[in-house]
């Protein structure tokens, strides 16, 4: 009885070890995928045309991506990830987040839904590298 009693206890200290170190490179591969797609120019330009002031707002309301906001800088222009809904309605939102271990696919909206961009990102060389990119219209 004692043996058993120790084996569960070991076991399930075991369980919850690799059950932490999963989700740790599971943070750590999303914090790398945000930090080499926002930081992209090609986002940036994918998004410039949209909305006219120099910073890209994107709203994560389910906090998806981030939990506290942050900033990217590309050539003296910036992405701001919030986790506030914006005061003005110049702002993407996240509709659709996936990433894997090579694989990411995000869909931006804009504020009133009318249109957005769908990204394509592979994993290649430790590098997230974006396969393609697609405007869409709702109409």
């Amino acid at each position: 009885m004692k043996r058993t009693i120790i084996f569960s206890i070991v076991t399930l200290f075991i369980l919850f070890s690799l059950t932490s170190c999963a989700s740790l490179e599971k943070n750590r591969r999303k914090e790398q995928f945000i930090t080499q797609f926002f930081g992209n120019e090609s986002v940036y330009n994918s998004l410039k045309d949209y909305y006219s002031p120099k910073d890209i707002i994107i709203y994560d309301s389910k906090k998806e991506l981030i939990n506290t906001p942050i900033s990217f800088e590309i050539n003296s222009n910036r992405i701001k990830i919030e986790t506030t809904k914006p005061l003005n309605d110049n702002y993407f939102k996240i509709y659709s987040f996936n990433l894997n271990k090579s694989l990411a696919s995000i869909v931006l909206a804009t504020s009133d839904g009318d249109k957005g961009v769908i990204y394509y990102v592979e994993k290649r060389n430790n590098k997230w590298v974006i396969m393609n990119i697609i405007s869409k219209n709702r109409y």
